[in-house]
């Protein structure tokens, strides 16, 4: 399970690199709000996760402490190195570890019932799961902006070997 996770969170990473590509290449991009709050709801759930398996609190930046959508690409690109690194240091057995929901209440009153507990590795199926939906809101935007977006499907990345990521502030795209 953990060799699989770990190539879904690579084509996660790539992925978002490929999208944010797309949004930065527009140029109107950067006057566009539905990009800045698409691309923060997606990073915000990531790094939201990630400081949960950490146990840590649960606090992020809120999309107002970006100034530029640059910074807001800065932040994402942060998530996934240290969710790499966090991967390769992950074992089998910590996938099955309960994970402690700081959100529960809320939870609780929209499904009529407290929630089940998940684990370390059913919340992780979310945080990819959640990033490929919203990613498909952005390229959404980007094609009603006449824009081209990416093809970012996972069995594309599988077909083109797995490539490098790049994401697009390490090659100037804006």
């Amino acid at each position: 399970m953990l060799t699989f996770l770990r190539e879904l969170f690579q084509h996660m990473y790539w992925a978002d690199a490929l999208v944010w590509k797309s949004v930065l290449k527009l140029s109107h991009s950067k006057n566009e709000p539905r990009f800045k709050e698409l691309l923060y709801h997606i990073h915000a759930v990531q790094h939201v996760y990630f400081r949960i398996w950490q146990n840590l609190p649960a606090d992020i930046p809120k999309l107002t402490d970006f100034e530029k959508i640059t910074d807001l690409s800065r932040w994402g690109h942060e998530y996934h190195k240290n969710q790499s690194d966090f991967m390769d240091d992950l074992d089998e057995s910590s996938l099955e570890e309960l994970v402690n929901i700081p959100w529960a209440d809320r939870v609780k009153e929209l499904i009529g019932r407290s929630p089940s507990p998940v684990t370390v590795v059913q919340t992780m199926i979310q945080v990819i799961s959640h990033s490929t939906y919203h990613r498909g809101q952005v390229n959404k935007v980007i094609r009603e902006l006449d824009g081209e977006p990416l093809l970012v499907d996972f069995i594309s990345w599988i077909w083109s070997g797995k490539p490098e990521i790049s994401w697009p502030e390490d090659n100037q795209v804006v």
